[in-house]
């Protein structure tokens, strides 16, 4: 026999964060890899993100995006004990494997 719950225990701690992921409240969403639950907060701030595309173009460079790898990686770093500056995001880890690849002169064997 499998019994099935009527009701969401109450106790849980990470319920106050379910109001956070509006397609929890019409969806049970049990995909946690590349395409989890949405926050509200990320669909505002991608929304400031465009509306600062559309208005700014490419001012919008020099106005914020250029530091936006490191601010984050900094955000980052605070989570795993990282200082400030230590963490850059990048787009794909190709992509960082060329640039730390690109510090090397490969046109002799190292000796």
């Amino acid at each position: 026999m499998v019994l099935i719950p009527t009701a969401l225990p109450t106790t849980d701690p990470l319920l106050a964060w379910r109001e956070e992921f509006p397609i929890l409240a019409t969806t049970t969403y049990m995909i946690s890899h590349s395409l989890g639950a949405m926050p509200d907060r990320t669909h505002q701030r991608m929304r400031e993100y465009t509306d600062t595309w559309a208005t700014r173009g490419i001012r919008a460079w020099e106005e914020g995006w250029w530091m936006m790898p490191v601010t984050v990686g900094n955000l980052i770093g605070r989570i795993i004990g990282a200082g400030d500056g230590e963490i850059v995001m990048q787009q794909n880890v190709s992509i960082c494997q060329w640039i730390v690849a690109s510090c090397f002169d490969w046109r002799s064997p190292p000796k």
